[in-house]
């Protein structure tokens, strides 16, 4: 009969206590460093994206359309929904998107 050891790990926003076989190695991945300024790396990255035309430009395009930006649920841990929000709204809205052109959709999982 295969021993068992009891491991700690993170769910949603708990700890439990799993049990698995002695010899099941488990990989250690330490978390991405938290950036100083998350805000200004998304501007960055909006501005500057790889293989894609920036986000302005793209919304200058869809002047008079709708927009939905999906997000994730509001059960998910994510302050980025926080600060990644007003930035897109910012860019779109100098864009001369009208906030009643975007929708925002939550996308549950």
């Amino acid at each position: 009969m295969t021993k068992n050891k009891e491991i700690t790990a993170d769910y949603w926003d708990k700890k439990i206590q799993i049990s698995v076989p002695e010899n099941t190695v488990l990989p250690v991945v330490p978390p991405p460093p938290l950036l100083k300024e998350p805000d200004v790396a998304v501007r960055k990255s909006l501005e500057n994206p790889i293989g894609a035309p920036d986000l302005f430009e793209l919304a200058k395009k869809a002047k008079g359309g709708k927009i939905v930006i999906a997000h994730d649920d509001l059960t998910r841990p994510a302050p980025p929904r926080r600060i990644i929000i007003p930035i897109i709204m910012d860019v779109l809205n100098k864009a001369g998107i009208r906030d009643e052109d975007v929708f925002l959709l939550s996308a549950n999982g």
